[in-house]
């Protein structure tokens, strides 16, 4: 391997509770609310571990943080609409099976 894993114990756990989190934020109400709360999530995650940039790149950093911090958004705000669509079409499927169900079993 070219990194050693760190030993974090039994705290490596935390890492399901930061994507039930992530998931969590799908169930706001809007896309949007959703895309910029995982965007502020993005970036509470990105800049601490990367204060290097600051280093590197001084006042510049943070619009690369945010570039990183991005695809957390995106994954939010796509899972609240994908979230948004599955419950249209899982009620669109009762409404069928309603509509089925008495025609199959009166036979």
């Amino acid at each position: 391997m070219a990194y050693t894993p760190a030993d974090a114990g039994w705290f490596s756990l935390a890492i399901l509770g930061y994507v039930m989190a992530l998931t969590q934020l799908a169930r706001l109400r809007s896309t949007r609310q959703s895309f910029y709360f995982g965007l502020m999530a993005g970036f509470a995650c990105v800049a601490p571990q990367l204060e290097c940039f600051w280093r590197i790149f001084g006042p510049a950093a943070v619009p690369l943080w945010f570039i990183l911090a991005l695809w957390l958004a995106l994954f939010t705000a796509l899972s609240h609409i994908a979230r948004c669509r599955l419950w249209r079409l899982a009620g669109c499927m009762a409404d069928l099976v309603s509509l089925v169900r008495p025609r199959v079993f009166s036979q």
